[in-house]
C-alpha cells in the first residue's frame, strides 16, 4: 500500500504542477527549432512530401482508390509517426533527464507527462497533412468527425502508458532500447498504414484484426472520413487502453523508487 500511495502522491503532484510541464514543453520545442524560419513544419513538408509519394506509388501497386487510399496513408503516417517519436523518447526517458531526477525533487511522472505533451504539440503541426488531404479530395465532414477527440485522447494515453512501462524496464533492462528500435521498424510493415485491410483476402484479414494498433488507427480515421466504425475496433480500443493503464500504473508503482538506483 506504501507504494501505491506514493505513486498517487507522485502522480497528483505532477498534475499540481502543470504549468510548470508546459512551460517546460514550450522551452523543449524552442530550444528544437532554435534559428530556424518554418520550425516544425519542416517535418510537415517531408511527411506531406512522403505521402504524396507513398500515395501515388500505393495507388499503382494496389490498384487502389484514389480517396480511400491517400486518407489511409495520411491519417496512419501522422498517428504512426507520433507513436514512434513518443515511444523513441520513452526508452532513454529517465537516462536523459538523470541529472534532473538525481539532483531535483520533482515527481517521476513529471517528465513522462512532459514528453506526451511536447509530442502532442507536434502532432497538432502534423495533422496539417490528413486535413489538407481530406479536403483535397472532397471527403465530405459529418457530427462523426467529433468522435476522433475522444479516440485520439485513448491513442495519445495508450501511449502515455507506453512510455511509463518501456522508460522503467529500458531504463533497468539496457538492451530493451535496442530491441524496442529493432521492433519499430517492422510495426509499420504489418500494420495497415501503408495498405489497407481491405487489400487482404478474407481468411488472412486476421492479420490486421489481431493488430490493436490497426483498431486505434482505424476508429480515428473513420471519425474523420465518416466511414462506419467497427464495433470490434471500438472494443479492442476500450480494452487494450484499460490493460495498458493497468500495467503501467503497476510497473510505476513497483519501478518507481528504484528506478534511482538505475541511473
Amino acid at each position: 500500500m506504501g507504494m501505491m500511495k506514493s505513486a498517487i502522491t507522485d502522480i497528483k503532484s505532477s498534475i499540481d504542477r502543470f504549468d510548470l510541464i508546459w512551460a517546460l514543453v514550450v522551452d523543449d520545442l524552442k530550444q528544437r527549432y532554435r534559428r530556424t524560419v518554418l520550425g516544425p513544419f519542416w517535418v510537415v513538408i517531408g511527411i506531406g512530401l512522403w505521402v504524396s509519394m507513398t500515395g501515388f506509388v500505393g495507388m499503382a501497386l494496389f490498384n487502389a482508390d484514389l480517396k480511400d487510399y491517400f486518407t489511409q496513408v495520411a491519417v496512419g503516417m501522422v498517428l504512426w509517426i507520433f507513436l514512434v517519436g513518443l515511444l523513441n523518447e520513452g526508452v532513454t526517458l529517465l537516462q536523459s533527464n538523470g541529472s534532473f531526477i538525481l539532483n531535483t525533487n520533482m515527481p517521476l511522472s513529471l517528465y513522462i507527462i512532459r514528453a506526451l505533451l511536447k509530442n502532442v504539440a507536434l502532432f497538432l503541426h502534423y495533422l496539417v497533412i490528413p486535413a489538407i488531404v481530406i479536403v483535397a479530395l472532397g471527403v465530405s465532414f459529418t457530427p462523426q468527425v467529433l468522435l476522433a477527440i475522444p479516440f485520439f485522447m485513448l491513442y495519445a494515453f495508450s501511449g502515455l502508458c507506453l512510455v511509463t512501462i518501456l522508460c522503467f524496464l529500458c531504463t533497468r533492462f539496457r538492451d530493451l532500447q535496442q530491441a524496442v528500435t529493432a521492433l519499430l521498424q517492422i510495426v509499420p510493415i504489418v500494420t495497415p498504414i501503408l495498405w489497407s485491410r481491405e487489400f487482404l483476402p478474407d481468411d488472412k484479414k486476421w492479420i490486421a484484426d489481431v493488430n490493436p494498433l490497426y483498431h486505434y488507427i482505424h476508429v480515428i480515421k473513420a471519425s474523420l472520413i465518416g466511414q462506419p466504425i467497427e464495433a470490434l475496433s471500438v472494443t479492442v480500443v476500450v480494452t487494450s487502453t484499460v490493460v495498458l493503464a493497468f500495467i503501467a500504473f503497476t510497473v510505476f508503482t513497483l519501478c518507481g523508487r528504484k528506478s534511482v538506483y538505475w541511473l
